[in-house]
């Protein structure tokens, strides 16, 4: 019997890109994170900001069976009410911010106070 993978969704980001003839905003995401999901025996799914999934998550998120938050630039300070620091990276990406920050609550993946993503 076919057993499907596991789909793992994992937040890409939105950024500036060059290939062939092309320089142009695309959704961005190291080939490395979907390489390690496949060896492990998941199915990769990126998830691009979307400002629907922003307003009503738990329409992707019924769709994964896990979600990963990978790391990228620093989130603008101003997503939550904080002034920049001296140390912020200026090339912040306010579209991944708010549907990263949008992302499961504790009731639709339980995980702890201080895990990445849980509110």
């Amino acid at each position: 019997m076919f057993e499907p993978r596991p789909t793992i969704g994992i937040c890409a980001g939105l950024t500036n890109a060059s290939w062939g003839v092309w320089s142009q905003p695309a959704v961005l995401l190291p080939l490395n994170y979907l390489s390690a999901i496949q060896r492990a025996g998941g199915f990769g799914l990126m998830i691009p900001p979307d400002p629907e999934l922003v307003e009503d998550p738990d329409q992707g998120l019924e769709r994964i069976d896990a979600l990963i938050l990978a790391g990228g630039v620093d989130v603008d300070p101003a997503a939550y009410g904080a002034e920049r620091h001296a140390e912020t990276e200026r090339d912040t990406v306010p579209e991944r911010d708010h549907a990263e920050f949008a992302g499961p609550s504790s009731s639709t993946f339980p995980c702890s106070e201080s895990a990445a993503g849980c509110r």
